[in-house]
């Protein structure tokens, strides 16, 4: 029995597999594979290394069951093809040999697939209008309903999916039934209005969904596990209620299902996800409700569960069987390893942030990332607990205690390096002390504390209240020098400027903030509208000025999309493609794309429009005698959290 967590970490049996604890790893789409869906060197290291960080079952993300049809991003992996098994092969007897078990996931995008991604076809449906929309797609993303014979086409596809699954050796395979996906489309009251056989009662609207996991059964042997991404419920009017969850549970585990892991389906933005402001763990009830509906199948949950102790008391209290972890296994992979062996202080919480995973693969066709750890992504070159030893161990000199300058002089020491890291004020974290503190905002913090503790880990003993010039480091000679010393908030140049407060400034004065004034911002991006919606609080009424045509435009969707709500719902005044021309005392002038000037009287003018890099000109003269010098994070050129600790790797990794 595990004497920190024994029930997170007690086995438990699906079907005929054993699990060697609680702990699932959900399917994330990663981007990771080829253009024809085969494995790649990175798609494999990014199993193993979760399988090395001590989760019991693995789900890999979502094929398409009609691939390439039905994908909502680039890369995803094809199982309709028995080409593809014995790569598969391989990858699954390393995660084996780890402890751990894996089964593949597939879906069908439905309305949410991308056009681009699918041969350029029309996405497909359970039930579309004549204008190719339904109560929750709307007309942005048209789709046709799928007919009768493209629903048994389908099924065929399961069956290859299903065979070509099975012959790799998986230990089952996973139904995407959540998310807004195709098989969601069909449980929901809200996407599914058809008359025919699959649509109307809760057992039509199940049947298609059944018909998979009875073609699963068929192909699979015995006792494999036959895994549902369920949608327990939906979070908005009309669609499923957990009293039908439930009821589909049960049909879905008389069908064969024996793993249901409980989300949720269509709903608000951000509910697939997690987003920051909602609470952790909010969806245990949901898992609990559907409990009593079934017999024999194992529960799980999934949906921001970051701390080890919540998980654990949840299957302790009988409110789950399992626990599914996303994101933050991506933040953390070795998220079971540090609880199981009483070192869950040191586990690197996600910030539900959005910005390192979505962010970088949905809107860019890039792959998926983590801000605050920057070898997501890249363990096929070097992993956080092996980034490989320098060639020569060399004296580096860091300078500046930011989130770049710690992650650099982590990774440094981990590679054998001397390392001495430098701060001239009396804390580290650099920005992250002002950007945990705007509303759900506290992650940030504690990522903060979470690098300060891990150079005290690793050895790193920082130097605080310490200024050091160009010739102190000349003094010093180190080997390398890495110039992490951020930015400073950037001005527009307009006659009484003098007068607008900066940004960081107002955020930093916690114990003063304005209340109830008259209130303008200079700057309608991600800083100007957090430092609004920390004034809104305090019953403040907000203007915004801002030069381009929306609002914090370098966020995620989802986030940009809650920093609207919150504006709106305190009627902030927005002034989108406005240039300032003045600022006084008690008003600030601005003038629109037409040429209109605006005059908007104030009590506090706020200047919050970016940050520039500090100068670091003085590196040339360091490079000139000798000292291998680099810029890292913001000094280089203005960004966030996940290219501060990328640049922080890229070079560290090179000297």
């Amino acid at each position: 029995m595990n004497p920190y967590y024994p029930h997170l970490f007690s086995p438990i049996r699906v079907g005929n597999i054993w699990l060697k604890n609680r702990i699932g790893m959900s399917a994330m789409d990663t981007c990771y594979f080829s253009m024809n869906g085969t494995l790649t060197p990175k798609a494999v290291a990014h199993y193993l290394e979760r399988a090395k960080g001590g989760a019991g079952l693995i789900v890999t993300e979502i094929s398409p069951i009609d691939w390439p049809h039905g994908k909502q991003s680039r890369r995803e992996p094809c199982f309709n093809n028995p080409n593809v098994t014995p790569e598969w092969a391989e990858l699954i007897q390393q995660v084996h040999s780890f402890g751990a078990k894996i089964i593949a996931q597939i879906g069908h995008a439905g309305f949410i697939s991308f056009p681009e991604f699918n041969d350029g076809e029309q996405p497909v449906t359970a039930w579309a209008d004549e204008s190719g929309s339904n109560a929750v797609s709307g007309e942005a993303n048209p789709a046709r309903t799928i007919t009768v014979e493209e629903i048994h086409y389908l099924l065929d596809k399961v069956r290859d999916c299903a065979r070509n699954i099975e012959s790799c050796g998986f230990d089952g395979i996973e139904f995407h039934a959540a998310h807004d996906y195709l098989l969601n489309e069909f449980l929901s009251p809200l996407t599914n209005r058809r008359t025919d056989e699959y649509g109307g009662s809760t057992e039509n609207r199940a049947r298609f969904l059944l018909e998979c996991i009875q073609v699963a059964k068929e192909e699979l042997a015995p006792g494999k596990i036959i895994s549902l991404k369920f949608a327990s419920c939906e979070e908005v009017e009309g669609g499923m209620t957990l009293e039908e969850g439930g009821r589909i549970a049960k049909m879905c585990e008389e069908a064969g299902a024996n793993l249901i892991d409980c989300s949720v389906g269509q709903g608000p933005d951000g509910n697939a996800t997690e987003a920051e402001w909602l609470p952790d763990g909010r969806r245990i009830p949901y898992a609990t409700a559907i409990k009593p509906y079934v017999d024999k199948a194992v529960i799980g949950v999934v949906g921001k569960l970051r701390d080890p102790q919540m998980c654990e008391d949840s299957i302790a209290e009988g409110k789950t069987d399992m626990v599914f972890l996303a994101r933050q296994m991506l933040c953390d992979p070795y998220w079971a390893k540090k609880a199981e062996t009483g070192h869950a202080d040191e586990i690197r919480k996600c910030l539900s942030c959005r910005e390192g995973c979505f962010a970088q693969f949905r809107p860019k066709s890039g792959s998926i990332r983590c801000v605050i750890n920057p070898y997501t992504g890249f363990e096929d070159k070097a992993t956080e607990h092996n980034p490989g030893k320098a060639y020569e161990p060399k004296n580096v000199l860091v300078v500046g205690g930011g989130i770049a300058g710690m992650q650099a002089a982590i990774i440094a020491k981990k590679r054998g390096h001397n390392v001495s890291l430098v701060e001239k004020t009396d804390k580290l974290g650099g920005q992250m002390q002002l950007a945990g503190l705007p509303p759900y905002k506290q992650a940030i913090l504690d990522a903060k504390d979470w690098f300060i503790a891990e150079l005290a880990r690793v050895g790193v003993v920082p130097e605080l209240g310490v200024t050091i010039t160009k010739e102190e480091i000349l003094k010093r000679k180190p080997d390398v020098a890495l110039l992490a010393v951020g930015s400073v908030p950037s001005r527009p140049p307009v006659p009484g400027i003098e007068f607008a407060e900066d940004g960081w400034d107002v955020l930093r004065d916690t114990v003063h903030y304005p209340e109830n004034k008259e209130i303008v911002i200079i700057g309608g991006g991600t800083v100007g509208c957090e430092i609004a919606h920390t004034l809104i609080e305090k019953g403040n009424h907000i203007s915004i000025i801002e030069m381009l045509p929306g609002l914090s435009l370098k966020q995620n969707m989802v986030h940009r999309q809650h920093n609207q709500q919150i504006l709106d719902a305190a009627n902030t005044d927005i002034y989108l493609e406005n240039t300032v021309t003045e600022v006084s005392k008690n008003e600030i002038k601005c003038r629109d794309k037409e040429g209109n000037i605006h005059t908007i009287a104030c009590d506090i003018v706020i200047c919050a429009s970016g940050q520039k890099p500090k100068d670091t000109s003085f590196a040339t003269e360091l490079r000139a005698a000798g000292i291998d010098t680099y810029t890292l994070g913001d000094a280089t050129d203005t960004g966030d959290f996940r290219t501060a600790t990328r640049s922080a790797m890229d070079v560290v990794m090179g000297i």
